[in-house]
């Protein structure tokens, strides 16, 4: 079973075209997968940065809180410092009041004792006063140091949101362009599978006409013989006419002799011509039928030549250009040997061909 050679020419078109397509189609995933890779070396760039910020705003957080306990206990110790000094205003007070007043107590003991009040009245007044003031100042302090807290608080829970959400992204990305590759890759290797099968059948058929080629050689071959077994003949009707020639010398020596044969010597003379005419015609007739042999088994044999020439060479350039096609990056060791195992296949097959 052979094919015509437009139809062999337009499918080595077809296949050099889907070879070319699938060449392009390799380049582009290769391109989306580099630029993939760096989209990830970014988000993972971004996503390093995002955490040391967080951990910077950790850092500030600790120490914003370090230093509001740094100032409650500074503030601590000042109130208890202005609480002692206010105790020994007091005592100073009350001993310089005792000392002045004690040369006329007795005098003016009302008196003194209405001071006393007054005196007591303005420091209890006084202490209030900077009680109040005390209290405002922690109310203070304790809402600027909670509305800070809250601030950092509400900054970490956004940066953790938004860290999050692009994480989430980049992994939902990475997902969608890793099926997107495999199935990229599932489509490239079921073409490849049927380029193979292609590639079989194209063997096998050459395989056919490789065993054509060698049932017509062998017909040549029987033909040989016969053309042998014909010369043979030939010489043999050779020989018979040199030996019928020697018998008409003879004859014609022996007319004096056997008269009375002459009727029989016409009459062998008459079928030897009859038979010479056969042996003319039949010999022509071999020598139409050899040269249309010859003819036919020199154009079949130089077709089936070329044939098996042009086949050759297709299955060639077609395994180079498949090897090309199913070469692996660089790095996978895997498709690799599978490579590597598609090539020597492909030569073993090759050489049966040209065997």
């Amino acid at each position: 079973m052979t094919r015509n050679p437009a139809n062999k020419t337009g499918t080595k078109q077809q296949l050099l075209q889907e070879l070319v397509c699938l060449k392009a189609d390799l380049d582009r995933e290769r391109e989306e997968k580099n630029h993939f890779q760096l989209e990830r070396d970014s988000m993972l760039v971004l996503k390093g940065v995002l955490e040391k910020k967080l951990q910077e705003a950790e850092v500030k957080l600790s120490s914003i809180c370090k230093e509001r306990e740094e100032a409650e206990e500074r503030h601590q110790v000042e109130i208890s410092v202005y609480k002692q000094k206010l105790k020994q205003v007091l005592s100073r007070q009350q001993s310089s009041t005792a000392s002045t007043c004690k040369p006329v107590q007795n005098q003016n003991l009302p008196v003194q004792e209405t001071l006393a009040l007054n005196h007591q009245v303005e420091l209890m007044e006084q202490s209030n006063r900077y009680s109040r003031k005390l209290r405002d100042v922690e109310v203070k302090f304790d809402l600027k140091m909670r509305t800070l807290v809250e601030e950092q608080e509400r900054r970490r829970a956004a940066a953790l949101r938004q860290l999050k959400q692009q994480t989430r992204s980049y992994v939902a990305s990475l997902k969608e362009e890793h099926s997107r590759a495999l199935r990229g890759e599932e489509e490239l290797r079921s073409v490849a599978q049927e380029e193979l099968r292609e590639l079989k059948e194209e063997l096998q058929e050459a395989q056919q006409l490789n065993k054509e080629l060698s049932a017509a050689q062998e017909k040549n071959r029987g033909l040989e013989e016969a053309l042998e077994e014909a010369r043979k003949r030939l010489q043999d009707l050779r020989r018979a006419e040199e030996e019928a020639a020697d018998l008409r010398s003879s004859l014609k020596e022996a007319q004096e002799e056997l008269g009375g044969l002459r009727e029989e010597n016409r009459l062998l003379l008459r079928g030897f011509c009859k038979v010479q005419q056969e042996r003319d015609e039949l010999l022509r007739r071999q020598e139409h039928s050899m040269a249309d042999l010859q003819r036919r088994s020199a154009l079949k044999e130089e077709l089936l030549h070329r044939k098996l020439r042009a086949l050759n060479r297709f299955l060639e350039r077609k395994e180079a250009q498949l090897l090309v096609a199913l070469s692996p990056p660089a790095g996978d060791p895997a498709e690799s040997g599978t490579g590597e195992e598609l090539k020597e296949d492909s030569e073993v097959q090759g050489q049966q061909v040209l065997d």
